[in-house]
């Protein structure tokens, strides 16, 4: 998915340069923009939690499947832009974002004196989705402020 992230990049890229200045962007209402953004995300986490529910993943690939997931919604984003596109240096963005996970991983374990491996869901029900809507509100704050912070 990766792979494919990055070649969609490309060809947006390509698509957005070969467009003249005014006539990038979008001309869509924004309800309509706005509906496309949720059921992108709505896909998004239905495929995440179906293949989280039929195949292992190792804690230390999660940071990377969720820019790998989060990835299309920035070429949604760009897609919608009036800009010319975005230098591919955007994936290196990306790996530097990876690595703040892996570092505070890292914190979290010594802190604790031992291995602390993130919180994996195996099954999906109200009260579980629940929970980790919780979580995800509670916990947003922080890492917005931490990574500004790094960034």
């Amino acid at each position: 998915l990766a792979a494919l992230d990055v070649a969609l990049l490309v060809l947006l890229n390509s698509h957005k340069r070969a467009t003249p200045p005014h006539k990038r962007g979008s001309n869509l209402p924004w309800a309509t923009r706005r509906n496309m953004y949720w059921g992108l995300i709505a896909s998004q986490v239905l495929l995440a939690v179906w293949l989280d529910l039929r195949y292992e993943i190792s804690p230390w690939l999660l940071p990377l499947k969720a820019y790998i997931f989060a990835f299309p919604l920035g070429l949604l984003d760009l897609h919608f832009s009036a800009t010319a596109g975005v230098p591919l240096k955007v994936v290196l963005g990306a790996a530097l974002w990876c690595s703040t996970t892996y570092i505070r991983q890292a914190a979290v374990d010594t802190h604790f004196g031992r291995e602390m491996p993130p919180v994996m869901v195996r099954s999906v029900g109200a009260r579980t989705l629940a929970i980790e809507a919780v979580r995800f509100i509670c916990g947003l704050p922080f890492i917005g402020i931490l990574s500004d912070l790094i960034f």
